[in-house]
């Protein structure tokens, strides 16, 4: 049985500038770097190399979740943040 591949839409310029500042954080950095890496056309097995990383887990519907996630997050930080 082969996996298809699962649509995912392009990243916009702020999701982009977003993501590129979350590299700096350890805790979210791993996620950001693979999402960055999908939206520039790289496959599951091409991240866990480009990435040095052998988690099987790394494929579309991962990633998509991960997006997800990370932009919730960044939402809730950043509301956080404005409200201190």
């Amino acid at each position: 049985m082969s996996m298809r591949d699962t649509f995912l839409r392009m990243l916009t310029d702020d999701e982009k500038n977003i993501l590129h500042l979350m590299l700096e954080d350890t805790e979210s950095g791993y996620r950001a770097k693979i999402i960055l890496l999908k939206d520039e056309g790289y496959t599951g097995p091409e991240i866990r190399i480009a990435t040095n990383h052998h988690d099987n887990n790394i494929r579309n519907e991962y990633i998509a979740l991960m997006k997800k996630e990370l932009m919730i997050w960044h939402q809730k930080s950043t509301i956080t943040n404005s409200t201190v």
